[in-house]
């Protein structure tokens, strides 16, 4: 399913592994779209373009891209994210990044 607001379905995603922040960019519209809490640390990141090893005639740079949640099943908070890929070329599944929330944070489940 699209990110609200963003028209396509294939993304090229955007982040620094070590900050753990990350961003999509639709490549439908051009419009980004940070994951999580990713912009709250984006001017500090040196960020890199995910690409599949595919070489896929440029589009190894296109993903459908998934954001999934561990939740806390006592307090309800979030407990980690993680994010994960698929090449549009090759069909490759792919892991970009996972992190720890260990807190409330609700709202990143709408920040996906």
């Amino acid at each position: 399913m699209p990110v609200r607001g963003l028209r396509g379905q294939f993304y090229g995603i955007y982040g620094d592994l070590e900050e753990h922040a990350a961003k999509r960019v639709c490549h439908g519209c051009g419009a980004e779209h940070f994951i999580a809490d990713s912009g709250e640390y984006w001017d500090d990141t040196q960020t890199a373009v995910m690409v599949c090893e595919c070489d896929g005639d440029g589009d190894e740079e296109a993903f459908n891209v998934a954001v999934g949640f561990s939740l806390y099943t006592d307090s309800g908070g979030i407990r980690a994210l993680a994010i994960t890929s698929r090449c549009v070329a090759c069909g490759r599944l792919g892991y970009w990044d996972d992190w720890m929330i260990r807190g409330g944070a609700m709202h990143l489940l709408d920040l996906a």
